[in-house]
């Protein structure tokens, strides 16, 4: 668990993140929870939404954008919903990286996979919009 604690510490670093005490918090709460997902799921119990969520919002606020998608195609194969805390972060994340069109078509994408957008889904994407 330290190994990859401090992986994702010089990751970080890599990118620009500023660290703080809240990154740091951030840091030490989430590399737990990615790992205990993994031993969830070495012990046979299915990890749900909320699960895939904490790790999904972890990797989009690292700007991994595309290790949280491979965890939503996980989601999807295990028949699991994404919700509105799903596409916010998502939405968030591709916006901070300018990726405004993948954003877009997500938001958009929301009510046909069954994903009402919630009002402070809609304020993340219109706040987005306008900042352009």
């Amino acid at each position: 668990m330290v190994d990859k604690a401090s992986d994702a510490f010089k990751d970080m670093l890599q990118r620009g993140v500023t660290l703080n005490v809240v990154t740091l918090t951030l840091l030490l709460v989430d590399i737990p929870r990615a790992l205990e997902i993994k031993k969830m799921q070495d012990d046979g119990i299915q990890a749900d939404v909320f699960s895939f969520n904490a790790l999904i919002q972890s990797f989009c606020r690292m700007n991994k954008i595309d290790e949280a998608q491979r965890l939503l195609v996980s989601m999807l194969t295990l028949d699991l919903n994404p919700d509105n805390h799903t596409y916010a972060a998502f939405i968030r994340a591709l916006c901070k990286s300018g990726r405004f069109d993948e954003a877009k078509n997500l938001f958009f994408s929301m009510e046909a996979n069954g994903c009402i957008p919630d009002v402070l889904t809609c304020k993340l994407y219109l706040d987005s919009i306008i900042q352009l």
